[in-house]
């Protein structure tokens, strides 16, 4: 078993599509890329011969910035969104030794258990939409030990 901290700085985005008259496939409409500092803590439970291993723990992450893309612009919308965010990672993941060292290769899962569109007030117009981050993530890297 291993706690494992791992700062990193992660890019969101989402891209929405919505139909338009007369036209057979939807309409990429609207863009949103939104940039958090990110604290995954996850525990790691190992296989006796700790090769393989699973994963699960929280992410705290803090958005730095927030933009609405479009072909012509790009809009600020930080005031849109939650300054903060929290996940649950789940995982399974490889390691091999190489000297003191450790190759790995990790897939992961995460969900956002807040809603991040920072809508509470009742006059707003967002009051009521619901948007949760979600996605997979891929990992390959070396660990290197202190």
């Amino acid at each position: 078993v291993r706690l494992s901290i791992q700062p990193s700085l992660i890019q969101k985005g989402t891209g929405i599509a919505y139909e338009v008259k007369g036209q057979d496939e939807r309409v990429d409409s609207v863009s949103v890329d939104n940039d958090y500092f990110a604290l995954p803590v996850l525990v790691k439970i190992f296989t006796p011969k700790k090769r393989w291993f699973v994963s699960s723990g929280l992410e705290f992450a803090w958005l730095l910035n927030a933009k609405h893309i479009t072909s012509s612009a790009e809009t600020d919308v930080m005031d849109i969104f939650d300054e903060f965010d929290l996940a649950i990672h789940f995982g399974i993941g490889w390691t091999r030794p190489v000297g003191r060292h450790e190759l790995f290769i990790e897939g992961r899962y995460t969900q956002s258990i807040m809603n991040v569109v920072s809508g509470d007030d009742p006059e707003s117009e967002l009051y009521g939409l619901r948007i949760k981050n979600s996605g997979m993530l891929f990992m390959v890297g070396f660990l290197f030990q202190l």
